[in-house]
């Protein structure tokens, strides 16, 4: 595995899990259709921000065809969302 840049917290795993789960889109809501989402799970809340930009950017996984990765927060406070 490669360092992780800044690894103070000793991280060996930094993504615990990922999971595809079919789910909506409450930001854009189209009637009661599901789509495929992938649930990842970090070691630390901090590598949330470092996640996206690697999936942004396409440094892990080239999305094929142009597709838009989009990140969603789910340990965020409802009245912050």
């Amino acid at each position: 595995m490669a360092d992780m840049k800044g690894n103070k917290d000793n991280v060996q795993e930094p993504v615990l899990a990922v999971e595809i789960v079919r789910k909506q889109n409450l930001y854009g809501y189209h009637g009661d259709e599901l789509k495929n989402y992938l649930r990842i799970t970090l070691a630390l809340p901090r590598l949330i921000a470092p996640a996206k930009r690697l999936l942004e950017k396409g440094d892990v996984y080239p999305a094929d065809g142009g597709h838009a990765y989009t990140s969603f927060e789910c340990n965020i406070d409802f009245d912050i969302r």
